[in-house]
Parts: C-alpha cells; structure tokens; sequence
C-alpha cells in the first residue's frame, strides 16, 4: 500500500469524565456493623468508570494494603499503589480493554463484580489509499490508536461510512472502501459525537476528453461519444439548456449519449456522484432546418393554410407569424411523408417572415404579404350619428372603424359589407372625414376611404326619468341643446324649462296628455327617447314650493288648514323628494306633533309614526282618508292654523302638491264585435296595445249577455289560462269570469304580475297579448282606463 499522508502521533481531543465509583456487597463475611471489618481482601467501591487508559483507578474496601498485584484484562499486571488497609490505586495500562479487574493477595484474588470501560480519545495517525490520488472504489487504510470504539468515517462532503461497512476495524487500524461520492477534501473519524481534526485527502476526479461527432447533430435522434477518464463515475450529463441524461456506466473511458430532444448547441456537463460538475471543452453543434420557402400563392388571409418546404423541418416545435407575441403560435402539422409544415394563417398575422422554432433556435421564411380589406364603395354623404355603408372584399379582416379617429358602432360586418353608425359628434363633421380601420391582427390607423359627413342636428342622447307624472321635471342630455328654443310634449308646449351647464331641465306642462311619444324641439319631433306621461286629467295645486332638507326638529315643514278645506276624502298628498342618505323618512303630524295613522301605506312604520322611502322614489303619495281630513283640520295647538307638521330625515322635500284626481283617462284598444258562441270564438288584441301600460290599469268589456251563465277567459297567446286571483268573480279551476247577466260592462284590474305574462310569452308567429273566449255573451269594445 502506498502511505498518502502521515501526522505525528497526537492526542486529537480529551474526553473529561467524571465517574462514579462502583459498589458491591460483601463476600464470605459475618453479619458485622463495621464495613471494613474482616481478615479477607474485600472490594466495597472502586472507580473512576468510564477510566481514560494511563489514569489512576481507585479501590476501597478491607485488607488491601495485602494486595500484590492488579491484573487488567488480557492478563495486563500493575502493581498495586498502597494507600492504606483500606484505599488501594493503580495505573491502568495504555493498552487494557474492556473487562473485569481481579485484585490478588496471598492466599487468594478478588475480581469486580462490574466491568471497567474506558474513554478514550482516537489517536488519528496516517490515512493511505491504493492509488495516488485517490480513486473511488480503492481500499483506504487509516492507522492510529483507540479505534475500536470508532463509528463513523466522514469524507468530504458529507459522504459517511459506517463503522458496519468497514472493511477491518480493530484498535490501530480501519480499512474501508472510498464511496464514489467522496471529494478531494478533509477526512473525519467519528467516535459517538467526539471526531478527530480532520487529514485531506486527495481524490481522482472524472473528465470529459473528447466527444464524437461534434456537428450536424439531430436532438432527440442522434448520439454522441464521450470519452475521458474515470466516466464511470459519472451520475449524469448535463447538455446547454438544462436538458439531462442519467447514466449508469462501468466503462471508465467512454460511454455513448442519446442527445435529448430538448438540447440546444454548447458544451456537455459531467455530473459526478459526488455532485461535482465536469463541463466538456468542446461543444456539440445541432441541426436546424434549411432550404426554407413557402407556396407561392396570390392570397394569404387569416383562417387559410399556408404550406412551408425545406430541410429538416421534423425539427420544428414551434411556428409563429410576424405580429404573435412570445406567448402565442400557430397551428401546424409536419407531414412525415411530403416533410412539410401545413400552418394555419393566425388572425393575429401580420406582412412578414414566419419563425420556426426548434429547440436548438429558430430559422425564418421569406416575406409573407397578407390579404388587406378593399373598400370599393362606400356612402357619399351623412349627417353625424347616421349609418352608412362600406362594400368591398375582405371586410372580415376589421375589427373596428374609425371616422376622424372616433370609434364608429358596428351594425354589422360581413367580409363584402359593413354597416356601422358614426358618433353623434361635431368634430367628426368633415368633408373629407377620414375612414380608417383596426384590423384583427392589430393593425391601427388602416387608411380605408373618406367620407362627406355633415354636422349633426340637435339631438336628445340621453333622458332621466322616461316616466313622469305632470308637474314633475325631466333632464335632457344630447347634441346642440344650446340651439332649443322650444320644447313640446306632444303638442303641450313646456313654459318651464332651462338650458344649463349642457343639459336642458324641463317640466311636464300640465296640459300634456298621457300617452308615449318623444319630444318635439324647435318643432322638429325626436321620436327617440319615448316618455311615458301620466298623471294627466288631474288637479295639481301646489302648497309649499320651497326646498327644505328635513332634519328632524331643526328642520320642519308646516302646511296650514286652509290647504286642505275644500279637500274630498281620496284626494292625494304629493311629495317631489330626493333622498340624501341610506334611510331616508317622512313623518305627518298633527297640530299637536301626534302622529298621523297612515293606514293602508306599505312603507308606513306604526310603530315610529314615520314613512320609510323606498329607493329611487322621487315623488311620493299618501292618500288622504276622512279619518286624515278630519283629524288634520279639527286637531287645534291654540296659536296657529297649522294642519299638518312635516318632518323626517335623509330627504330634500322640493315641493309638495295637493292633487285632486279628475275623470280617468279611457283608451279604446279594440272595438271588434264578437260573439263567443259557447267557446266557439275568440278576441285577440296584441301586445303593443299594452305597451306603457302600468299596474293598477282597469282592463274594461262592454258585453250583452245573449243566455244565462256568460263567462270569458282571459289566457296569454299561447292559450293558457292567466290568474286573476283578486276577482271575486274568477274561477281559478277553469280560469273563467263569472259576469252578470244584466250587466253590460266588467272591469278587471290589471296587476304587475298580469302585464308580465301577457307582454312575454310569445306563440313564435304573432305579437299577440290576450286571447279571450267564453260563452253567452257579445263583446263590443274593450278600453284601458287610467
């Protein structure tokens, strides 16, 4: 064996022990009270244990100042320290092992009943292998002193044998195999936790020499050669790009590699077992593809193939058109047989070359021009906010239009027309305003055409609220509203309006009719919005016109009897409110501050006396009852004619009315004469008979009853019965009305739930509302009164 390294002998380390001395029973003596009493040689304690060979132990007991000699294990004999009859020492031999100690005197010996064990520092001396430098899988022998209780060598860097795989192991040597995870570096023996200083040892580490061949390779087809030293302790190899191969090799001079698919072009990386990594001089070169061009077609659009040809195109993992981002690719095949990439043009293609990604990089095509849309046609002339039309080929290809770079509503768009609709706007009036185009793949500002277009007329956009009562006030937003001079509801022409801050404010004129159309400005009607204008043939009388913001006591409104004298019971109290917090209130006291009962009002708290308004409500009606009436004009507080205190929170009262409901407005929806027969005839009336019409709209039938028992039935188009659960006269199990037979009208009471039914089933081929049918009875004419 050739000696690597050699130390002089020294103690590495020094255990400190403190021992206990061990005690045994006396032997072959009469029962005495003195415990060192007798004539024979006795061992009562002796210690330390654990001993440090070379130390001193220590024995008491009787007669040991007749002790000869002390004999250690493997027959080592010291002689004897006397310290007196009863204390006896001796050194222990730096070679004594574990085991029992017999003391002997004349006549006899006595041995301990306990063994002795020693603590003993490893003495770490030489440390030699087969080879120099080291090579995994030589024997190492390591020399020194105190290794039997060794158990553990540790080599650099944290690669451990234990004491079990040693190859020998006694006092003054270990042998043992070097793992092939070992390094070049310091060399631990372990005893339990104690370790010696540590010796370096050197270790032979594997290398890459050469590789074969070097170019024209093909990842995921081909192989490469390595050759080098030592390969067999190779754990794998690491191609550039981080692709690896795991290896199991016992030639030491050469192994063959599979290039993975994921290669790219560079050096390769030895990963030993020990970790340690040994790159290659020389790099491997991979193939790409070449010879690359594609058909040579008139028509490139997105949505259509496009064939690409050349060498090695089995390579390809990835195509991208000019105008993808990293993220994105294309669909492609490559056909094995023709070795051709069919790809799928991407909407996202833009003019330019195709990328074929391989894993190694990427190579490109020639040019690619794609198709661009084509306008032929297109209108001459609009005004702004007006439609208008664009023929050509390839219109698919727009994704938006602009006029004067404002973006244009799209109507429709099909790949020879287009159809969009101009913002309302003045600064798109041009007379030459540009068109352009943003096309799917992300092309902007694509020149198309121009177009005359006119400055817009005067024009509502927007209107809040679209139902109003008479009286109750309707902002306008829109184009030009600078320019009104008039507005008219429907041939009501509206005395109080105002133009501000580019919105027009304007009240319903109390000769409005009620009904559904747009408003008339500067005597042009604008039939877009409609409103819905109700409240029509009633008395409104204002009796306090000034806003108040309701808090409570600080902030109260009082209305004076004299406002309600002439009053009739069912007359209404109209509040034009706006709340200004998340619970709004309205309270109605009398003179005295006693809470008014407002029965029959949903939103009326009896507990508090105070309404509570719903969300949204901008007017609010209580219906004054002779009990209200009554109360309000006797209740007297001795010092003022105050009829009803006003207060609350969260709410800004604007104005508050007194209305007195006139005759009910009746509309004739269908003045057909039928005879139901027995079941034998219908009435259908359609839906925009109903279009507008609000919950708690009378439906009204004028009849002649031709028999006993004249019924009808009121069922949606497509034949199914419609409930009217509060008609005292309905049969809910054949969905019949009982009318009587003298009478000649009958009125049904059209609930919310009625009008969602007979305005949303649909038969799917007419706009039919109700069907009615029945028996023994001649319906004349049928009206909505409200």
């Amino acid at each position: 064996m050739n000696k690597i390294f050699k130390t002089t002998m020294r103690w590495l380390s020094c255990l400190i022990i403190v021992g206990g001395f061990i005690f045994t029973s006396c032997e072959n003596e009469d029962l005495n009270t003195d415990q060192f009493a007798g004539k024979n040689v006795t061992i009562r304690a002796w210690g330390p244990n654990p001993l440090l060979r070379g130390d001193t132990i220590r024995f008491i007991g009787t007669n040991l100042n007749n002790v000869t000699e002390v004999i250690f294990p493997e027959n080592l004999s010291v002689t004897p320290i006397k310290i007196s009859n009863t204390e006896l020492r001796a050194a222990a031999p730096a070679t004594a092992i574990d085991g029992y100690i017999t003391l002997v005197y004349p006549g006899g010996k006595v041995t301990t009943q306990t063994q002795i064990t020693y603590a003993d520092s490893v003495v770490y001396m030489e440390i030699e292998s087969e080879h120099i430098p080291a090579i995994a899988g030589d024997t190492i022998t390591i020399t020194g002193d105190n290794f039997t209780s060794v158990t553990k060598v540790v080599f650099f860097d944290d690669v451990q044998v234990l004491a079990s795989n040693f190859l020998e192991q006694t006092r003054y040597q270990i042998k043992l195999l070097l793992p092939d995870e070992a390094q070049t570096g310091e060399v631990y023996l372990l005893n339990g936790e104690i370790s010696t200083y540590p010796t370096t040892l050197e270790i032979t580490t594997p290398s890459i020499t050469a590789i074969t061949p070097l170019t024209d390779l093909k990842a995921g087809r081909d192989s490469v050669t390595i050759s080098g030293t030592l390969l067999n302790l190779a754990k794998e190899f690491v191609f550039a790009g981080g692709a690896k191969v795991a290896v199991e090799n016992t030639n030491p001079d050469q192994i063959k590699v599979l290039i993975p698919a994921e290669a790219e072009n560079g050096i390769i990386t030895l990963v030993a077992k020990s970790g340690l990594e040994y790159p290659s001089i020389d790099a491997i070169t991979l193939l790409l593809p070449q010879n690359i061009s594609h058909t040579t077609e008139t028509r490139y659009k997105a949505g259509e193939k496009i064939m690409i040809s050349g060498d090695d195109l089995d390579l390809v993992t990835k195509v991208m058109f000019n105008g993808q981002s990293d993220e994105q690719k294309a669909e492609f095949t490559y056909n094995a047989e023709t070795k051709k990439i069919t790809a799928t043009i991407p909407v996202e293609a833009q003019d330019g070359a195709i990328k074929l990604h391989t894993v190694t990089g990427e190579v490109v095509t020639p040019d690619l021009i794609l198709v661009k849309p084509i306008v032929i046609n297109r209108t001459a002339s609009i005004v702004a906010g007006e439609e208008f039309t664009i023929e050509g080929t390839d219109l698919d290809l727009v994704a938006e239009v602009y006029v004067s770079g404002e973006l244009c509503d799209t109507v429709s768009f099909a790949s020879d027309r287009i159809q969009v609709k101009t913002p309302l706007l003045d600064k798109i009036a041009n007379a030459d305003a540009p068109i352009t185009f943003t096309l799917t793949n992300g092309v902007t500002d694509f020149a198309a055409s121009t177009i005359n277009i006119s400055r817009p007329g005067i024009d509502i956009t927007t209107a809040n609220p679209l139902e109003a009562k008479v009286g109750e006030l309707i902002v306008l937003e829109g184009v030009r509203l600078e320019e009104v001079t008039s507005v008219s509801f429907d041939g009501a022409e509206a005395t109080k309006w105002m133009y501000n801050g580019g919105k027009i404010f304007v009240e319903v004129p109390k000769s409005a009719q009620t009904g559904s159309y747009g408003l008339t400005l500067n005597g042009i009607l604008d039939p877009d919005p409609v409103f819905n204008i109700t409240g029509v043939g009633e008395v409104e009388n204002i009796i306090h016109d000034q806003m108040t913001e309701l808090d409570w006591g600080d902030h109260i409104i009082r209305l004076d009897k004299e406002s309600f004298q002439e009053l009739a019971a069912g007359s209404i109290l109209r509040f034009y409110v706006s709340p200004t917090g998340s619970d709004p209130q309205l309270a109605l006291r009398d003179a005295n501050w006693e809470s008014l009962d407002i029965q029959g009002d949903p939103n009326f708290d009896s507990q508090w006396g105070v309404i509570r308004i719903p969300t949204g409500i901008t007017i609010y009606e209580i219906t004054l009852t002779q009990a209200i009436l009554n109360k309000i004009l006797s209740v007297d507080d001795g010092w003022s004619t105050t009829a009803i205190i006003i207060a609350g929170q969260q709410l800004v009262v604007s104005k508050i009315a007194t209305v007195i409901k006139g005759a009910p407005a009746e509309t004739v929806i269908s003045e057909e004469t039928v005879d139901f027969g027995s079941w034998a005839n219908t009435l259908r009336i359609n839906k925009e008979s109903f279009e507008g019409v609000r919950a708690g709209t009378i439906l009204k039938l004028y009849y002649t009853a031709t028999a006993e028992n004249p019924q009808f039935a009121l069922q949606d188009a497509n034949w199914a019965k419609v409930d009217i659960p509060d008609d005292p006269n309905f049969d809910p199990q054949w969905g019949s009305v009982n009318v009587p037979a003298d009478g000649t009208t009958y009125e049904i009471v059209l609930t919310q739930a009625i009008l969602d039914v007979i305005l949303t089933v649909d038969d799917g081929w007419s706009t039919t509302a109700i069907i009615f049918g029945g028996q023994n009875m001649i319906v004349s004419k049928v009206t909505l009164i409200n």
